[in-house]
């Protein structure tokens, strides 16, 4: 069937673009959030990059004209360890990805350590999740799969 030829060739074309751009110094491209995100919604629409703003780990805001019948969607992903590269999934406002309404407030570096905090919690797919700081460094992400 021609059109299944065309939906493969396409994905085919998306993960080749994931393994090239997102791979990062720990996983392959297309096991990368950013990898997922592009094989699964395509290109997005917009793509904005902030690398040196102070005291905010780098972060990338990608916005979808339309995913579906949604419009309007961001994901924002950053790179809270500053050596991967890998750029971990933060924020979208997609149905069914992770959502975390203080996802600015994650962006700041300094924030953990100076208010003593050691957990952020995030909504994932409708379940409570806590990323853990120790010394303003993500050492780790549970979730509650029950």
């Amino acid at each position: 069937r021609q059109g299944s030829d065309i939906d493969f060739k396409e994905f085919l074309k998306r993960f080749e673009y994931a393994q090239q751009h997102f791979k990062s110094s720990m996983r392959p491209g297309w096991k990368t959030d950013r990898g997922r995100v592009f094989i699964q919604y395509g290109p997005p629409n917009d793509m904005q990059f902030f690398y040196n703003e102070p005291d905010k780990y780098p972060y990338q805001i990608w916005t979808y004209n339309q995913i579906g019948s949604q419009g309007q969607v961001i994901f924002v992903f950053y790179d809270p360890d500053l050596i991967t590269g890998e750029y971990p999934l933060l924020h979208s406002n997609k149905i069914g990805e992770l959502q975390n309404r203080n996802w600015r407030a994650f962006l700041l570096r300094a924030r953990a350590a100076s208010t003593g905090e050691t957990e952020r919690f995030l909504r994932f797919g409708g379940r409570e999740g806590a990323f853990m700081f120790r010394d303003d460094q993500t050492i780790g992400f549970t979730r509650d799969d029950r």
